[in-house]
């Protein structure tokens, strides 16, 4: 792990840039109320973004097609906008970032909307609870993994488990910098050599999937959308335009029939490439 030093006029930058994703990220959680569309919330934040001079550090991001990640109730992170209705008793999770400068400020929260179950409210208790904890072990002469096994210990302690998948980062220059601060302890998998963890949901913090030597994605983690076709490509690819206006290139099955301009059609993605994906 390498993780870039800054001095006092990077931190200045960093500071006035994170500064402004928190004051974008108040203002954008006001615009999260029944009846409005995850689509027209993206479009504030770009706004509100602009108006500050920057630019998001997500918008086109490995095909990213969101200027930020909206995730709602039981989607995880990095959901993007487009024609879902909030509706009262949902959660909605808000990961904003900002380009101000050449630094990179990104945060998150998430937002009750009305009233919401008991145990859903506990849970969002419990993260934040949990974020604080994790906070107080980032201190000099500390390691990550303080950090890490503080925040599962409290979290599996309060009868929860965490998000294996989806690492903590850094930023600075770029979106996603060492240290990967993952929410969970010190267990390997000598299969993959990579740190393992318990499931499922504990989301309130921005997360980044840590990039490791084994590729596959679990189906359950993979981006799920609806879009339709404009073009046919070649041997089974089609190029498919989403709700949303992006488009990307996706590839039916190999016995699928051929499919027609204007047929709707379920795309699956790798979360971290909407380039390309899957029909089925």
């Amino acid at each position: 792990m390498s993780i870039p030093i800054k001095n006092a006029d990077d931190i200045d930058g960093m500071r006035n840039a994170c500064r402004a994703a928190r004051e974008i990220l108040e203002e954008v959680s006001l615009a999260v109320v029944p009846g409005v569309s995850t689509g027209e919330v993206d479009r504030l934040a770009a706004r509100l973004i602009g108006d500050r001079g920057g630019r998001s550090p997500f918008l086109h991001h490995r095909g990213f097609p969101g200027n930020i990640c909206i995730s709602v109730n039981d989607e995880i992170v990095h959901g993007i906008g487009g024609s879902r209705r909030v509706q009262y008793g949902d959660i909605v999770k808000l990961d904003i970032g900002i380009i101000l400068r050449g630094w990179i400020g990104d945060t998150a929260t998430t937002i009750a909307v009305g009233d919401i179950p008991s145990a859903t409210a506990r849970l969002l208790e419990k993260t934040q609870e949990a974020l604080a904890i994790g906070i107080e072990q980032a201190r000099a002469g500390n390691r990550v993994h303080h950090i890490s096994e503080a925040i599962e210990n409290f979290v599996v302690a309060n009868g929860y488990s965490v998000v294996r998948e989806f690492v903590g980062h850094g930023v600075g220059r770029q979106l996603h910098e060492e240290p990967h601060v993952p929410n969970y302890g010190r267990w390997l998998d000598r299969r993959h050599r990579r740190w393992q963890a318990l499931r499922p949901l504990r989301a309130h913090r921005p997360h980044h999937r840590r990039r490791t030597g084994n590729p596959h994605v679990p189906a359950r983690d993979r981006i799920e959308a609806r879009g339709t076709i404009v073009e046919a490509i070649r041997d089974g690819a089609y190029r498919v335009e989403l709700p949303n206006g992006h488009r990307c290139v996706a590839r039916a099955k190999k016995e699928a029939p051929p499919l027609a301009e204007g047929t709707t059609v379920q795309v699956s993605f790798h979360p971290y490439d909407m380039s390309k994906g899957h029909i089925h």
